[in-house]
């Protein structure tokens, strides 16, 4: 009884069972139920608590051990030598995702449809690294105004870190539309660099598709990503890059930055038993084996958390 073989088989069993009985909830449960019965999100919670305690791993492959997880995630050297990881330790529900971590330099890109939530995914995700890093960290907002992701922050309950910088470029944008907006970001990620050295550690650009309203998405303009994003990489930094999508299954972006980044992530909205679903999918993630399914993401009073995957 003590063979790991004989529990692999059940555990994994009882774990897609608890996973699609938590969709189930997730959703709101069967129309016909009566309100009074109808199970809640609070459910779903105990479930997923359920699923993480579980011994064997998620059926997709051979992730790090629970007892290696808290083992590495207790250790004080980490902090000290800066390894604090970005997506395991910045989102609960992502360490089911990820089987390890990245590492600086590491580009991202955040795509969606609105209200997918895309700048608060953002926020959240470096807020709770930078907080944990001790890093400094740069947000530069083309598109939405600092007051605007202020109130968006509050209303997700969550605290921005005073190391992260949110600069707002809204204002030259109706000023000097002919502004060159990747060369002003890059003479701002060369003086946080000069100031802050080591410590600057995360830049997030919102928005790409902002900045492409503004100008021609020609031959110019991809070679001005490549070097922009190649620039980014040269500075040793986490970057997120947030652009709009269309959605649908085989939705395509405007320029060339799919092929250019490390890492895309899309989020989206998945409508089901008439309710709005918030998603995050892993389409593309170099260096790191990871979770291909969609995973239901919920808005808490503390920032934004990953649920588990939804089946159809």
């Amino acid at each position: 009884l003590s063979s790991q073989r004989l529990f692999w088989w059940p555990a994994s069993f009882v774990y897609k069972l608890l996973v699609k009985v938590g969709n189930y909830i997730i959703l709101g449960g069967s129309p016909d139920w009566p309100d009074v019965v109808r199970p809640s999100v609070i459910h779903a919670k105990w479930l997923c608590h359920i699923i993480t305690a579980l011994r064997s791993s998620p059926p997709m492959g051979a992730f790090p051990s629970a007892d290696n997880i808290c083992r590495e995630r207790l250790n004080p050297a980490r902090k000290a030598h800066g390894l604090v990881p970005m997506f395991i330790d910045g989102m609960p529900g992502m360490d089911r995702v990820l089987a390890t971590d990245v590492n600086p330099p590491y580009l991202t890109l955040v795509t969606g449809p609105p209200g997918s939530m895309k700048s608060s995914f953002c926020l959240s995700l470096v807020s709770n690294h930078l907080r944990q890093s001790g890093g400094f960290g740069l947000y530069c907002t083309v598109e939405e105004t600092t007051g605007s992701l202020l109130r968006s922050s509050q209303s997700l309950g969550l605290s921005l870190p005073q190391n992260l910088q949110i600069t707002d470029f809204t204002e030259l944008r109706n000023e000097n539309e002919a502004m060159d907006y990747l060369k002003f970001t890059q003479k701002m990620i060369e003086h946080f660099k000069r100031e802050r050295g080591n410590a600057f550690s995360v830049f997030v650009l919102d928005s790409l598709g902002a900045i492409y309203s503004l100008t021609s998405v020609d031959e110019e303009m991809r070679k001005r990503m490549f070097k922009f994003f190649e620039f980014c990489r040269s500075q040793n930094l986490h970057t997120f890059v947030i652009t709009e999508r269309k959605t649908g299954e085989f939705a395509e972006l405007e320029g060339n930055e799919g092929f250019l980044a490390d890492s895309i992530l899309n989020l989206g909205l998945d409508r089901r038993n008439g309710q709005i679903v918030r998603t995050l999918q892993i389409e593309k993630m170099r260096h790191i084996r990871h979770s291909m399914e969609k995973q239901a993401m919920e808005v808490t009073n503390s920032g934004l958390v990953l649920l588990g995957p939804l089946f159809d």
